[in-house]
Formats: C-alpha cells, sequence, structure tokens
C-alpha cells in the first residue's frame, strides 16, 4: 500500500514538474532570443541555473523549478504557468470578459474593451449578457514592450474603472487592462474579481489561514476579509496590468 502511494506521489510530482518546464519554456520564448538571460537576470539567478530548470527531466544536469522559484517567477512574470495562446474563457454564466481579442494580421490585435464597469467601491452586479461597446486596435510590438509578462496576448480584455477606493492607483473612467490568463491569486496584485455576483477590481491578499483581504488603496476604506466560507461566491476574472488614464489635463 505505500509503495503504490509513493509511486502515485512521484507521478504527480513528475507531471507538476513537467507543467512547470513546459510553462517556463514558454515564458523564454515569448522574449525571443535573449530569453533565458532576461529571466536569469530578473529572478536573480545565473542564466546556466535557468537553462537546467529547461532541460528534459533525462537530460543531465535537469533541475526541477522548487517552490522558491515559483514565488520569483510569479512575483516578476505573474501568469507565467497559465497556458499561452488559448484565452481565458472559462468564466462562469453571468460573468463576464469571455469574449476574445482578434490579431489584425502579425503587426496588431484588437483587445474588445467592455461596458460593464469594475467597481473600486461597494461592487456592480455582473451583467447577464458580455457587452463589447468597442475594440481596441493595438500593435503587437506596443504589446510586447509595455506589457512583457501576459500570460498571452489572447487573454486581454479592457474595461472601466469606477469609484475612488483605488485610488491614486487607479481613477473613476480609468480603462484597466486586465490579464484574464491570471485565475488564481499567486501573489500580492490588484485584480478584477466578482463575489456574491459583484463586480469589483482590489488588491487581493493571501492570508496564512487560506482566507483572502480584499484591500482597497484608498485607505478611507477598510480591508474586507474574504473567509473560507465564501470562497465559493468568489472567483477571480483577473490581474490588472496596465491603465489608461480618464483625467482630463
Amino acid at each position: 500500500m505505500v509503495t503504490i502511494g509513493c509511486n502515485a506521489l512521484m507521478s504527480k510530482s513528475d507531471e507538476r514538474r513537467e507543467e512547470r518546464r513546459l510553462a517556463l519554456l514558454r515564458l523564454k520564448d515569448q522574449f525571443g532570443r535573449g530569453g533565458i538571460a532576461k529571466i536569469a537576470r530578473t529572478i536573480n539567478k545565473e542564466p546556466n541555473y535557468v537553462s537546467r530548470m529547461l532541460y528534459p527531466p533525462d537530460k543531465p544536469g535537469a533541475k526541477g523549478i522548487g517552490e522558491d522559484s515559483v514565488v520569483l517567477l510569479d512575483e516578476h512574470f505573474p501568469g507565467w504557468q497559465s497556458s499561452a495562446g488559448s484565452p481565458a474563457n472559462d468564466a462562469e454564466p453571468g460573468i463576464v470578459l469571455s469574449h476574445s481579442p482578434k490579431s489584425i494580421g502579425s503587426n496588431e490585435i484588437e483587445v474588445p474593451r467592455f461596458e460593464a464597469p469594475a467597481s473600486m467601491g461597494l461592487g456592480r452586479p455582473t451583467p447577464d449578457q458580455e457587452n463589447v461597446v468597442e475594440l481596441l486596435r493595438v500593435s503587437s510590438s506596443w504589446l510586447r514592450s509595455a506589457l512583457p509578462h501576459i500570460s498571452s496576448p489572447a487573454n486581454l480584455a479592457v474595461l472601466p474603472a469606477s469609484g475612488d477606493s483605488m485610488e491614486p492607483t487607479f481613477s473613476d473612467s480609468d480603462l484597466l487592462w486586465v490579464d484574464r490568463g491570471v485565475r488564481e491569486i499567486r501573489t500580492e496584485a490588484v485584480y478584477v474579481l466578482a463575489l456574491r455576483d459583484e463586480l469589483y477590481v482590489k488588491r487581493l491578499q493571501r492570508r496564512p489561514d487560506g482566507a483572502i483581504l480584499m484591500i482597497s488603496d484608498n485607505k478611507s476604506y477598510d480591508p474586507y476579509v474574504i473567509e473560507n466560507g465564501e470562497r465559493e461566491q468568489f472567483q477571480v476574472l483577473g490581474r490588472v496590468v496596465f491603465a489608461w488614464r480618464g483625467k482630463r489635463l
């Protein structure tokens, strides 16, 4: 019995190791030439160290991606473990953000902008249906330069912010660019989330006891604790990675 259990555990461990290796390989490929050096420099490791993490398991010198490396990669390259190239369209019925960007040749991409605002205050009801009001056309080179760490261009969506609880980070009417490939809290960051059928944009922090702290950057608003009993009503829809400011000059 013990032997069977250990074999099953090793099988799962090997599968997880290979998933991480392939995810890191995709991340390296996103950067093109010099990708290994860029990753190594960012996480403060030697290039040879990163190269060995990319080795196939049966190659001499291969190194698994341990939990300490996962934490560093999550911090600097959020969404790196997501499946590249596949839109995050598995949201539950009634939750927005399922329309996917469309490539325009090899130089441009159209990113959907949704009508539903993400509340930075008391929350807004999630609409029964998504409503794309326009497609924002941006160059692929701008995406690579401005958003180099997103899970995939196919996972991008834009929606307007509403309220003042995330001031000064975001303001009312800012256009928030959301990476829908990030569907879980891997590091403290600002996320779009659904809680009890209401849409929010908040900074999320996972506590040691498993509860989630929902934080407003505006200190006039108190943090809210999402207890374990509320987890079934909670869903991460994506991570905010960029904002176009809506203020008049």
